[in-house]
């Protein structure tokens, strides 16, 4: 992608000319200052280039070459904002400084303005000079909003360009496949892997056509490296304390604030150091805290460290071992915390789907009662996993099974010795392209192996955990997502004092960057 970047902006350069003549007008002192600065522009000597286009526009404030190319040095430097006020003021002094619609609405593009975007690369599609590219960025703008069907018609209209077919037609593969039209992106794909071998478009293609479909969701010109996130939102709890059902085991209790509104905030990171032919390596962290209205004593606060490691995708197998540790904070006081590694190994079919195997071993330490130290456990577990595409990479249907084992430290632990059997499906679904829908159920039935201490000292446990996750969300750029959730949690026991129902509905505001 760097290489056609390269070749779009030349068309700044060739246009040279043409704005040189359109300067005749300016300042004669503004003229040879700007003269003077392309030398350290075209040397990539930005800071060097600014100070000679600044004294330029001191000179002149008129003069729109000038002003133009001092846009576009600030661009370099990153201050894509004062470039856009630059380039903007450029336009306004010469409408017809044909560049520069096209630069303005790459700039409004790279700040993730995308409406403003859009309005700029029209413009510039109608120029028969910047046409081309203009449909590049406009393919952006489409695919970055979800509308994927434009993009893909607009990315095929800037393939006709040789400089842009490679990242043009790699973007389109990329578009349609979100779009439900996988045959055609495998296609579309198939040409772009033998296109230049030092591309990176050519290497995603191939790993993509030689590997499992999740390749495609990876993009050209997007490096590895850090990406950060944070969100708030508000949410509304039917059961903070998980009262029991029964009303006859609810005598004793304290049921005061069972019902509770909350704020939560939340902001994190992950980091990958590699992603190439050999395998994956990344790493994370997460942070959550919670801040309830009327119950303080609930306030939760969590900290997440995770783990990745994986073999490159191979046609049909990969390997690789996950892992995560979690410390949890109750009422700003340490509560628990609780690890696990999970060895994998994923099988692929082709274009239709993947199949999981892993292990999976901790165990979890609570640091205050009423838990510790009865349910301080070693836990082990079992699971398999399915995935079927649905036409996208982000459409699809999982089903998974996994089998537990809590196996207690302490020896007056055994009211919480037991196993659980887990069946659990997924799907995830696009809402006429423009939202992302997800709909989850999990039966979990945990079997316990000893009569219950706490109750009648005969009945062994056996609850049946039915939850229920609906969450809808819609990026609006780049940057900012909002999603609004729901989550039922219906726990039947044979126990009374152990049934439970919950039901939480949550709205947040995402920040990605």
């Amino acid at each position: 992608m760097r290489r056609g970047a390269t070749r779009l902006r030349a068309v700044g350069v060739a246009a040279l000319a043409t704005m040189v003549a359109a300067a005749a007008l300016a300042d004669t002192r503004s003229q040879q200052l700007y003269a003077r600065a392309l030398i350290p522009f075209h040397a990539q000597r930005w800071a060097d280039a600014q100070a000679l286009l600044d004294q330029a526009v001191q000179a002149d404030g008129d003069d729109a070459v000038a002003v133009y190319y001092r846009g576009l040095t600030e661009a370099r430097q990153g201050r894509q904002m004062d470039a856009i006020r630059d380039v903007e003021h450029a336009l306004a002094i010469k409408p017809d400084l044909q560049p520069a619609v096209l630069d303005l609405g790459i700039l409004y593009t790279q700040t993730a303005q995308y409406a403003s975007a859009q309005q700029w690369l029209q413009r510039a599609y109608q120029q028969p000079s910047t046409r081309f590219p203009a449909a590049f960025y406009l393919g952006l703008v489409n695919l970055r909003t979800g509308k994927n069907g434009a993009a893909a018609k607009s990315f095929a209209d800037a393939a006709k360009d040789p400089a842009l077919r490679d990242a043009a037609q790699y973007y389109q593969s990329v578009a349609l496949m979100r779009d439900g039209q996988s045959s055609e992106a495998h296609t579309l794909l198939t040409q772009v892997e033998s296109g230049p071998a030092e591309l990176q478009t050519t290497q995603l293609a191939k790993q993509y056509v030689t590997g499992p479909p999740a390749a495609t969701t990876t993009v050209a010109g997007e490096p590895t490296g850090l990406a950060m996130h944070a969100n708030a939102g508000f949410a509304y709890d039917s059961n903070t304390s998980l009262i029991p059902s029964s009303s006859s085991a609810q005598k004793g209790l304290d049921t005061k604030g069972e019902q509770d509104g909350l704020f939560r905030v939340g902001a994190g990171g992950s980091y990958t150091w590699a992603d190439d032919e050999l395998g994956s390596a990344s790493f994370g962290y997460d942070l959550y805290q919670s801040v309830h209205f009327s119950t303080p004593r609930y306030d939760l606060q969590s900290h997440r460290l995770n783990l990745t490691l994986a073999s490159a995708r191979g046609s049909f197998w990969q390997v690789g071992v996950a892992g995560y540790y979690d410390f949890y904070l109750l009422d700003y006081q340490s509560f628990y915390q609780t690890g696990r590694g999970t060895p994998f190994v994923n099988f692929f079919e082709g274009d239709i789907g993947a199949t999981q195997l892993f292990y999976s071993g901790g165990g979890q330490d609570f640091f205050r009662g009423p838990f510790s130290p009865f349910r301080d456990s070693y836990i082990n577990a079992v699971g398999a996993r399915q995935y079927v595409l649905l036409g996208a990479v982000d459409r699809y249907l999982s089903i998974g099974y996994m089998w537990d084992d809590y196996d207690p430290l302490s020896r007056d632990g055994t009211d919480f010795d037991y196993m659980d059997n887990m069946f659990d499906v997924q799907l995830d679904f696009g809402v006429f392209d423009w939202a992302h829908g997800r709909f989850g159920y999990l039966f979990d039935l945990q079997d316990y192996k000893y009569p219950n201490s706490r109750t009648d000292f005969t009945s062994k446990r056996k609850d049946r955990d039915n939850q229920i996750v609906l969450e809808f969300s819609r990026s609006f750029s780049d940057l900012i997502s909002a999603d609004i959730a729901y989550l039922g949690v219906f726990d039947d026991s044979n126990i009374p004092d152990f049934q439970y129902d919950r039901n939480v509905i949550q709205a947040n505001v995402w920040l990605s960057f």
